[in-house]
């Protein structure tokens, strides 16, 4: 009996503390961000509103119901309007910057016939990009898919089988096909996104020693190499389902010289393989070695100013391809 009392009083304390935290979350404005997904790795929750540093700068950021920050999407474009959907990490997303604030939301503003359908979400590589828009993507029916490439993590996310201590989905390479590798989740991957009160604790325990690992499969493998193959998969997708793919190059703010180095060698790769591609090296830095500090955050995100810079150069960039209402140009 006593035993028995024991573990119901601790059952007890453990739902009182779970109740707890999540009361303070909802109270604060804190609810989790994102939780274990079994075919992304990970996905920001439906119908949250989140005030941290990471989210917003001064207003509380809200997903829809379907986990993305935005608006509610519609099942197809507006008759009359050009779809475009992007894709990207912690740069699409919009780390630190209000809604609205976006490069996503100033394209909506420039241009009552355009809607930028926004699916960025922290931290994912160009491989759980490309399984987003064969999940979520494609169904939407975007007219131009426009995938963000930052080259300061990306080529190392995709050969990673946990990134931010969440495992992730990753694909080996078999001569020119690509096998997915899904992620597989841990305890406390499972308990954190059941509870707040283990997230809790977690963050407590690890801080900001959050753990990423090279796949075991991909130690040898060339990770331009894997990109190519990825950003051609994507390629083939999109053209089947009638869209146009964009590939957009970010270069980090404070890369070192070797850094830089192999930074023009991906773009280079990528100018090679045929994908339409728009570099934004010369858009965000002067003489494209020194970086245009009003763009950025202190961390090297983009600020409401880079992200408006970035819009302006998507849409011009568009609208020289002929892709954008009113103008001429490529074509399918």
């Amino acid at each position: 009996m006593a035993v028995l009392a024991i573990i119901v009083y601790g059952l007890v304390l453990l739902l009182l503390g779970e109740g707890m935290v999540r009361s303070a979350a909802y109270l604060t404005d804190n609810d989790r961000g994102a939780i274990f997904d079994s075919e992304l790795g990970w996905r920001l929750v439906p119908h949250i509103t989140k005030k941290d540093f990471q989210w917003s700068a001064s207003l509380p950021a809200t997903t829809n119901s379907l986990g993305w920050r935005d608006d509610e999407f519609t099942a197809g474009p507006v008759p009359g309007h050009t779809r475009i959907l992007a894709l990207g990490d912690s740069f699409t997303f919009g780390f630190g910057v209000d809604y609205g604030q976006r490069f996503s939301e100033f394209m909506e503003q420039s241009s009552e016939s355009i809607e930028v359908l926004n699916m960025g979400v922290f931290a994912y590589g160009t491989d759980q990009e490309l399984l987003a828009y064969q999940l979520y993507g494609k169904a939407l029916r975007p007219d131009i898919v426009v995938i963000n490439l930052y080259l300061g993590n990306d080529l190392a996310d995709i050969r990673s089988n946990e990134v931010h201590s969440f495992p992730k989905p990753y694909f080996v390479m078999d001569g020119s096909s690509l096998n997915l590798i899904k992620p597989v989740p841990g305890a406390w991957v499972r308990a954190r996104s059941v509870s707040y009160l283990a997230e809790l604790i977690f963050k407590v325990v690890k801080g900001d020693d959050l753990d990423t690992e090279l796949a075991p499969e991909l130690k040898d493998t060339d990770p331009v190499e894997l990109l190519l193959a990825l950003l051609k998969r994507l390629s083939v997708e999109t053209s089947e389902a009638g869209a146009r793919l964009l590939v957009v190059l970010i270069h980090p703010r404070d890369a070192t010289v070797r850094e830089r180095s192999f930074h023009q060698h991906v773009v280079s790769a990528i100018g090679k393989s045929g994908l339409e591609m728009l570099d934004l090296r010369e858009v965000f830095f002067e003489n494209s070695v020194r970086p245009c500090k009003e763009f950025y955050l202190p961390d090297g995100h983009w600020n409401s100013n880079g992200h408006a810079e970035f819009a302006r150069a998507l849409d011009s960039d568009l609208r020289k391809r002929g892709w954008l209402p009113g103008t001429t140009g490529g074509s399918l």
